[in-house]
């Protein structure tokens, strides 16, 4: 009777799937880290995020003395929100650290990518680049 029994009792095991694991082999770290993230944190660096793009879209048009003049003063409350959220997310927990750094890393890396591209392209510019210069360089990106 003991040999029907096992075979059935590990037959029963192994159909029943195990309740709240379900999926997790199946994610990857990115996944991973994203679902151990509160709403509050993945908001916070969707935003920070967006500031970025922002700034780098604006550094984009930037091609003349003229443009930078009219960029210089729009870029100012962004490097304030960009400075905040660069504290901000440095200072979050160290595991919290980990898992942002993991979820977002391809927007953190393509975010950082764009803009040092852009700062190149301003320090290159020997003009325009000097009126935009001083307001970014307050800026440390987080990464």
């Amino acid at each position: 009777m003991l040999r029907f029994v096992r075979p059935a009792i590990l037959a029963i095991a192994l159909a029943t799937p195990l309740v709240g694991c379900q999926g997790l082999g199946m994610q990857s770290a990115q996944e991973q880290a994203m679902a151990l993230l509160s709403d509050g944190v993945k908001s916070q660096v969707s935003s920070y995020l967006a500031d970025v793009d922002s700034v780098t879209a604006l550094l984009k048009n930037v091609n003349s003395i003229q443009s930078a003049l009219d960029t210089a003063p729009k870029l100012a409350p962004y490097v304030t929100k960009l400075q905040d959220g660069y504290t901000s997310l440095s200072s979050l927990d160290p595991e919290t650290l980990k898992n942002v750094r993991t979820a977002f890393k391809p927007e953190l890396v393509e975010a950082a990518e764009g803009f040092s591209t852009q700062l190149t392209r301003m320090a290159d510019s020997g003009t325009f680049g000097k009126i935009v210069k001083p307001v970014l360089e307050k800026v440390s990106l987080f990464q």
